[in-house]
């Protein structure tokens, strides 16, 4: 939804007609003249509405257009439309992504968990426990293997895991993360420096420390 607009039927029954085969996002937000419970009701009545049809959903709570709006930055008004919308999105079975629209001009942290983009930055950085978000699949599956650096015979039986340390680390097959002597952990390289998935050690522009 662009504020202001038609509403959230008038949206729905566009949609449906729609020809457009690519993502789809959905921005919803509360009526003008809406106030308290009444507010928290249009989003999940908006989410209801509109989960059947989008990719993701924008919950906007920065719209400048709506009075007050922006009271949900307060981590006390926040969490009410949090546990609503999740509640929501359960009953649904909606498991695409939900993001949080902020508003990008305040000084001061958002609803408690992280803190507000500025203009000049283009990410906003949350934990994936606070708002019980499954992370996402890693590029490699990585599996530690952990030996003993102790092990310098083959005569039990077993392989010389000495030997065999040596064998995967100068192959590059496998790097050292953690020595504690006599366990030493290997993972892959891709495990053990993200650089080496795109072979590059050069800092990408976005990144920020």
């Amino acid at each position: 939804l662009g504020f202001n607009n038609k509403g959230v039927d008038y949206l729905v029954e566009k949609v449906k007609l729609r020809t457009f085969e690519g993502v789809l996002g959905i921005n919803i937000g509360a009526n003008k003249k809406s106030e308290g419970q009444q507010r928290i009701d249009d989003y999940v009545e908006c989410f209801t509405k509109v989960c059947p049809f989008a990719d993701y959903i924008a919950v906007n709570i920065s719209s400048p257009n709506t009075p007050n709006l922006r009271s949900f930055h307060l981590e006390e008004n926040f969490l009410p439309l949090f546990e609503a919308l999740s509640l929501a999105r359960e009953k649904m079975q909606y498991a695409n992504p939900i993001l949080i629209k902020l508003s990008p001009d305040e000084d001061e942290n958002i609803i408690g968990f992280f803190e507000v983009a500025s203009y000049t930055e283009s990410r906003i950085f949350f934990n994936y426990e606070d708002f019980n978000l499954t992370r996402p699949d890693y590029f490699f599956e990585c599996e530690e293997i952990l030996l003993s650096y102790n092990d310098n015979s083959a005569q039990d039986g077993d392989r010389n895991e000495r030997n065999f340390i040596i064998q995967l680390v100068n192959s590059d097959l496998y790097t050292l993360v953690n020595f504690q002597f006599p366990e030493v952990t290997l993972v892959r390289p891709e495990c053990g420096d993200c650089t080496t998935i795109a072979n590059s050690n050069e800092i990408p522009e976005f990144w920020e420390e």
